[in-house]
């Protein structure tokens, strides 16, 4: 049991028979129970309440994964399209103005 063999328990069930009274001691063993039910009640809920704990914490990891995954892709999605800025408007319409000019080059040729 816990580590006591029959001569010990022997022993203490005679000192609490002496210390208690033999009238007693079965309301002292219903408490005893009551006492051990509780205990393992509460350390049970205590269980219970870490495993909770590591859910969350291992759904939280999943979501910043997720989080990570999505800038990943949304950064590499940026390097693969030319962003609009002011040079690339510049650059833009300095090729209109050459086209214009071919074409107006070709249409005075003609």
């Amino acid at each position: 049991m816990f580590g006591i063999g029959m001569p010990e328990l022997l022993v203490v069930v005679g000192i609490a028979i002496v210390v208690v009274g033999p009238k007693k001691i079965p309301d002292l063993a219903k408490s005893l129970g009551k006492g051990f039910a509780e205990f393992k009640k509460a350390t049970q809920e205590i269980k219970d309440q870490l495993e909770i704990d590591d859910a969350i914490h291992d759904i939280k990891d999943t979501m910043n994964e997720v989080k990570e995954d999505i800038i990943n892709v949304s950064s590499q999605d940026n390097n693969h399209t030319r962003p609009k800025t002011e040079n690339n408007t510049k650059d833009e319409a300095a090729t209109e103005v050459d086209t214009k000019k071919t074409a107006e080059d070709q249409g005075d040729n003609h």
